[in-house]
């Protein structure tokens, strides 16, 4: 059955490997929420519903046509993402706790994985890079479940907002945004005399913010310290707009959007010593993103830098 990592972690017998998958969760509010499938093999064949098949009445003698709906196949690939640690020998014979200078060095290391991870979440290409698996921006790009706020950028609304959610199947599991995109609806629900409530809490005890009952996150920085959903998008003659996304995660397997892979968890070895200087740890993760309902997610993209 699919299972967060926080829900993996609890599971895990190798108390490093439950570390690391805290640290994903605790770093990434991506890898927190999205429950993972584990499929067999390499890749995963399934079929997407696209329409459902014709029904109707009928009157004496007559007959019913016979209709199957349509189906649109989809196969994800697993892709190979991680990378290795180094700490430098001399530490683990100098340091005061050579342990726990190794430790803080994969906690550093795990903590890049999983901001990464999250930036392939919304900006993976396959097409730009085939080693990579397509993030929400690609499968969503000029569908239906993509919503323009303006020809040229607009500034956010309550009624944009809610119009954007009701593009989900079903209720969202949670709004992805900017802090820019989170202070904008801040100001808006304050000047509208409330419709954000404060006092949730993530997995960790940490506050955040609720709009319509749906958990506000902010993905934050990748490892190289750039904002994952910076307002840098452009769109018509704006060119500082940014985007907001609402995603439906699966309860189930094979349910809205999950990620899936070989293995419930990402797999660690210990390297030893590598080289002659280096002590190392591999991370690795064969996984892609599914998409398994054609509205489980949206985007609402456009959005101008300010309130108008």
């Amino acid at each position: 059955m699919a299972k967060t990592l926080l829900e993996a972690a609890k599971a895990q017998r190798n108390p490093l490997v439950a570390g690391i998958l805290q640290i994903f969760a605790q770093t990434s509010p991506v890898l927190e929420l999205v429950p993972v499938v584990q499929i067999a093999g390499t890749a995963l064949e399934y079929n997407r519903e696209g329409a459902l098949p014709g029904v109707g009445f009928r009157g004496v003698t007559e007959d019913y046509v016979a209709t199957h709906g349509v189906i649109n196949p989809q196969t994800e690939a697993l892709k190979i993402f991680g990378g290795k640690a180094a700490m430098d020998r001399f530490l683990s014979k100098t340091a005061p706790s050579p342990e726990n200078a190794r430790v803080s060095t994969l906690e550093k290391f795990a903590k890049a994985i999983a901001l990464d991870f999250t930036k392939y979440f919304f900006d993976g290409d396959s097409a730009s890079n085939p080693r990579e698996f397509d993030g929400l921006n690609r499968r969503l790009s000029g569908g239906t479940q993509e919503l323009e706020a303006g020809e040229n950028g607009a500034a956010l609304t309550l009624e944009l907002l809610d119009e954007a959610i009701d593009l989900l199947h079903g209720t969202a599991s949670v709004l992805f945004m900017s802090k820019l995109g989170r202070r904008q609806l801040l100001a808006l629900a304050r000047a509208a005399g409330g419709g954000l409530v404060g006092d949730d809490r993530d997995a960790f005890g940490r506050p955040i913010m609720t709009y319509a009952g749906i958990p506000i996150r902010v993905p934050g920085e990748d490892a190289d310290g750039a904002e994952i959903l910076d307002a840098d998008e452009t769109q018509g003659t704006e060119d500082e707009a940014h985007s907001i996304y609402a995603v439906r995660f699966g309860a189930s397997d094979y349910e809205d959007v999950q990620v899936i892979s070989n293995t419930a968890t990402p797999d660690h070895e210990d390297l030893g010593l590598a080289g002659t200087t280096s002590l190392g740890d591999l991370i690795e993760w064969y996984s892609s993103l599914a998409m398994f309902h054609g509205k489980a997610a949206m985007r609402l993209r456009g959005l101008a830098p300010a309130l108008t």
